[in-house]
């Protein structure tokens, strides 16, 4: 009889093979399930200790982790509601804000986003020079994360890289700060590169300033991550850094470049440790550090404007729910209706809404574009569709070619971020 902790894994493609080596070096019985023949494999590869294709089939288990394709997160994490085990989730926790809603609100203590870049030990180091002032006050965080390429077809980067540097302010600075300039790049109508500048005052004065730049349309492959100081900067140059190089101004002559000092850090790969945090948490230690409960809920949202600037939109409203999912749907009008008063969505818990911050723009948008997008949604995910999304994408452009001209429309969006905290 053994007494091995029970985990199960879904999903074991190119990082969850990653996921379950882990977890069995950790000592757990890892059962995986997928659908898949390639993911399949990999769990034979990986010496799974069991598989099976559907969440139904699992045994009893302490807890699972989820390394699904994003658009896929919100509708693999509802159907392990009913297990009433912890639940660690890849990042983010899902593609829309409807169900990220949905999900924190049903289960805030026990839905937990693996954000590995929490646990590097140089990110730690940061946090630990910023919170104890050892190089004078912060004035600011910058990060950069470039490469060529996305390997993930199912969401752009602002989904798969920009949460690894908002996590990282949240573990260095304490917080997101407010957002105030934002900059896209788009190749072919995809998102190739992002530039965010948050928090900060025009006269310095105030909460740290952070700027965060992501792109896939970079020959090189860069991580590098800033501290900026009073006395002096922290950089953590690469992910895969032997150390954090430490320069003091102090030691700063001019036109002299000052000499760093390298403070070697564990070389223990993150995906390890938040794995090892969430195991402990499993046999009663503390959670990981991302949680629907953590104590700041920030919603983001981005729409088109709905006041009649958008001639179309009607037209695409009506096509999306023509090929959603119904039981999807509902969940999605829910959702939306909770987005517009968040207030009411968390009274009776901890949460109460601290901030509200808007913005509206306008762009050119390809009507193919515009039909991809609804792929974007849980209610319309290839998922959902399954073998119908080739249809729905042809049938959504041949609706929105009479509002366009060659092909093109323009869309009036808002965009606003709610700030919850309790």
């Amino acid at each position: 009889m053994t007494n091995k902790l029970s985990v199960g894994l879904i999903g074991c493609g190119r990082w969850g093979r990653h996921i379950l080596r882990d977890l069995l070096s950790l000592g757990c019985d890892v059962t995986v399930v997928s659908a898949s023949e390639a993911g399949r494999q990999n769990a034979r590869d990986g010496r799974a200790t069991a598989i099976v294709e559907c969440v139904g089939h699992l045994p009893q288990i302490s807890g699972v982790v989820v390394a699904t394709p994003t658009s896929t997160h919100a509708q693999v994490i509802e159907s392990l509601l009913e297990l009433d085990v912890a639940i660690f989730t890849e990042k983010p926790m899902t593609a829309d804000r409807e169900s990220a809603l949905m999900l924190a609100r049903k289960v805030p203590e026990r839905l937990f986003v693996m954000d590995k870049w929490r646990y590097h030990a140089g990110i730690e180091m940061l946090r630990d020079i910023a919170r104890t002032e050892e190089l004078g006050p912060v004035e600011g965080l910058r990060t950069t994360r470039a490469q060529w390429g996305n390997p993930h077809a199912d969401v752009d980067i602002s989904w798969i890289l920009t949460p690894h540097d908002l996590s990282i302010a949240l573990e260095v600075l304490g917080k997101i700060p407010k957002p105030r300039h934002a900059i896209a790049e788009k190749t072919d109508g995809q998102l190739t590169n992002l530039l965010g500048i948050l928090g900060g005052e025009p006269d310095g004065v105030g909460d740290p300033w952070l700027i965060v730049e992501v792109s896939s349309r970079h020959p090189q492959h860069r991580r590098e991550v800033r501290l900026h100081c009073r006395d002096g900067i922290a950089i953590l140059d690469d992910g895969y850094s032997p150390g954090i190089a430490v320069t003091r101004s102090e030691n700063s002559r001019a036109g002299e470049t000052p000499e760093s000092e390298l403070r070697p850090i564990s070389q223990e790969l993150p995906l390890l440790r938040e794995l090892r945090t969430f195991v402990e948490h499993l046999q009663g230690g503390p959670p990981p550090r991302s949680s629907a409960a953590e104590g700041a809920v920030v919603v983001c949202s981005s729409h088109s404007a709905g006041d009649g600037r958008n001639p179309w939109l009607d037209e695409y409203n009506t096509a999306r729910r023509a090929w959603s999912k119904q039981s999807l749907w509902s969940e999605s009008g829910s959702g939306e209706r909770t987005h517009r008063d968040l207030a009411a969505f968390f009274r009776g818990t901890r949460f109460h809404v601290a901030e509200l911050i808007k913005d509206e723009a306008s762009h050119e948008i390809s009507v193919s574009d515009l039909a991809r997008r609804v792929l974007t949604f849980s209610s319309s995910s290839p998922e959902a569709l399954g073998d119908r999304a080739e249809a729905m994408l042809r049938d959504v452009e041949q609706r929105l070619l009479p509002f366009s001209r060659d092909g093109v429309v323009t869309e009036v969006f808002a965009s606003t971020a709610q700030v919850a905290r309790r």
